[in-house]
């Protein structure tokens, strides 16, 4: 009684955790070791009217967007996605990042304000893989002076996204040449200083920058120096400090912090800064969440996204789905699911599954409110053809893959396996147990593919010596899983797709074994004609006037009494026993009672005379039966005659008698 009580208040102890979240249950699973990377950016464009926010998918590292009327746009990746932006093309006109000429790439961010472009067309940004970065980190400027050495080459270090470059020299160097990597060019100013060697004007030179070093292309008659000012990247320290409160703050000094929230939710900050130098302005300018402050407070309102689960058709996949977005891991069976954004959670995991296995993995980057997501599934559809193009019909199909075997009967010559995963299979073609036809196939997207299976069509035919079709037989065929018996009315019997292999054939002809051989059946071996020689045995019966009897039944036995065939006579009087053996046969007429032995080595023909006129439904009249029709007939005549003279002379007696009278 004690332990029911003890475990009842345990399961409501843990039911009411679990309903305020306290108790979580974490799914675990296998994930696949590679994942698809699906990133989006955050388009905002401003419009006199208001703001318009957009969530695009980048697509082969390019993001196209019309602007339309917009003055300024704003096109953002998630800080932890590994593509960042690095060239912008308007009008597919590449224009470098230059703050004063109204483009900036700052990271995560491209800003181009078209009021200082002077121009507006269809914007593409080209993203190239780099770190990723946290959600919030702080930025520091340092000036330095370099000379330039002789091989022309600076390393700016891996932890800098901007640069200001100022080249002093004699040349007059063209100003267009900017920085040709991820780093925004945040001033250009040239200014000119008079030196005892005359006045000389600080000008860009023209640079290369690949990853993070850059190589002067060529070098000036006479470099005095070089002035530039990089900007470092440092994390910043974030504190969940509760109610929805995030803390930031730096330990570096004199840096500045930049914050690249989740599209999912919205900051606010708390409190106030001072400083206004110029890389603040210049976020401030298109990102107001650059501070000049070393500790700040943000209130983050954060919402919930949903994420749908569909088949490619577009029917809701039924299958599970693992869900992890660093906070929250769920097993979802319903088609979608819906999740709290969080500050520092920067993309999504999604694990989809088929039965027991993981078909596929999505990292999603940078997931907006809602998303639909396509399992990573393709329709296979198979046609199984001949040598000669025409469908296979009643084979079977294997499918082989990691998870094991699959099979499939197909009747009319084409299988949709419906949605598969992605990978290698192996596909084999079975008939009658025998493999016909084999293909490897790497599934990447929906797909139709063609086996061609070695298959026969096996055409056969008999001939008697003499060049005469032998007809009404029938073909036996046994091997490679076959067993059929088919009937020839016109003397050709074809059978369709047979697998190539030994066969045993037999010919039975009007009921009896006349051949019997074994063939080996394939592609240039398909066709069979057998010759043979047996002889026909031809009998004729006749009556005493040499007139056929029609009707009687003829018995063909062998010679040991064993019945080979029955047939019964003609008009002609004739019966004919085609397809013989060469051996001994007894032909036996029992309704005449003849009988004779014969010897058959060739065809032959054998006559009855017999003093049987005819017969009539079996039954037999000869001559003495018209002899004896003969004298019962006169016999009936002569006593009709006796009669009539009778009765005449009863006629005259009676005339007599009555005269008399």
């Amino acid at each position: 009684m004690e332990k029911n009580a003890i475990a009842c208040i345990l399961v409501i102890t843990l039911m009411f955790l679990n309903s305020f979240g306290v108790a979580t249950r974490v799914y675990s699973i296998n994930k696949p070791k590679k994942c698809d990377e699906i990133i989006y950016a955050n388009v905002i464009s401003y419009w006199k009217d208001g703001i318009k926010t957009e969530f695009l998918k980048i697509v082969n590292k390019n993001l196209v967007y019309d602007p339309e009327d917009s003055s300024l746009l704003i096109i953002r990746v998630n800080s932890l996605s590994p593509l960042k932006p690095s060239k912008v093309l308007v009008n597919n006109i590449e224009v470098l990042p230059c703050v004063s000429k109204g483009v900036t790439i700052v990271e995560d961010m491209v800003a181009i304000n078209f009021s200082l472009l002077g121009f507006r067309g269809i914007v593409r940004v080209i993203f190239d893989p780099a770190s990723p970065r946290p959600t919030a980190y702080a930025l520091k400027e340092e000036e330095s002076f370099l000379e330039i050495e002789s091989e022309g080459r600076i390393d700016l270090g891996s932890d800098v996204w901007g640069v200001v470059l100022v080249v002093i020299s004699h040349e007059n160097i063209d100003l267009s040449s900017v920085i040709q990597a991820r780093y925004t060019l945040i001033n250009h100013t040239v200014r000119e200083i008079s030196t005892e060697i005359g006045v000389i004007k600080e000008y860009l030179w023209k640079l290369l920058i690949t990853g993070s070093s850059f190589t002067v292309k060529s070098i000036p008659p006479k470099i005095l120096k070089m002035v530039y000012r990089r900007i470092f990247i440092y994390d910043a320290i974030v504190d969940e400090i509760g109610g929805g409160v995030i803390k930031v703050s730096s330990n570096i000094p004199n840096t500045s912090i930049y914050i690249n929230p989740p599209f999912n939710c919205k900051v606010e900050l708390l409190g106030n800064f001072s400083k206004k130098g110029m890389l603040s302005r210049l976020f401030n300018l298109y990102f107001p969440r650059v501070i000049d402050s070393l500790h700040i407070k943000l209130k983050i309102n954060v919402s919930t996204y949903k994420v749908s689960f569909y088949y490619p058709n577009g029917t809701i996949y039924d299958d599970n789905v693992y869900v992890d977005n660093g906070i929250y891991r769920r097993i979802v069976s319903v088609g979608s699911i819906t999740l709290p954004g969080k500050f520092t959670s920067g993309n999504l995991t999604i694990v989809f599954m088929l039965g027991s296995e993981s078909i596929g993995c999505f990292k999603i980057y940078g997931v907006p409110p809602e998303i639909r997501v396509i399992a990573p599934l393709c329709l296979l559809t198979i046609s199984l053809e001949d040598i000669k193009g025409k469908k296979v019909l009643n084979a079977t199909v294997e499918v082989y893959r990691s998870f094991g075997k699959k099979v499939f009967s197909v009747r009319n010559g084409t299988l949709t396996l419906g949605y598969l995963p992605k990978g290698k299979y192996v596909i084999r073609v079975l008939k009658n147990g025998n493999e016909i036809g084999r293909r490897i196939i790497n599934v990447e997207s929906s797909m139709d593919v063609v086996i061609r299976c070695n298959l026969v069509d096996f055409e056969y035919q008999i001939i008697k010596t003499n060049g005469e079709l032998v007809k009404n037989y029938t073909l036996s065929l046994v091997g490679m899983g076959v067993n059929i018996s088919i009937t020839s009315s016109l003397g050709k019997v074809e059978i369709k797709q047979l697998v190539p292999g030994t066969y045993t054939y037999t010919v039975t002809l009007r009921g009896r074994k006349v051949l019997e051989k074994k063939i080996y059946i394939t592609i240039g071996n398909s066709t069979l004609m057998d010759i043979i020689n047996l002889p026909t045995l031809t009998v004729k019966i006749v009556n005493a006037f040499g007139n056929p009897i029609r009707g009687v039944d003829v018995y063909l036995y062998f010679e040991k009494g064993e019945l080979v065939a029955r047939q019964s006579t003609d008009k002609y009087g004739k019966v004919v026993f085609p397809y013989l053996n060469k051996s001994t046969y007894v032909v036996d007429v029992p309704v005449l009672r003849c009988r004779k032995t014969v010897v058959l080595k060739g065809d032959e023909k054998i006559s009855f005379r017999t003093d049987v006129i005819l017969v009539l439904d079996g039954v037999v009249i000869t001559s003495l039966h018209l002899i004896y029709i003969f004298l019962i007939l006169v016999i009936l005549s002569i006593v009709r005659i006796i009669f009539k003279l009778i009765k005449k002379k009863r006629d005259v007696i009676v005339l007599d008698i009555e005269d008399k009278k």
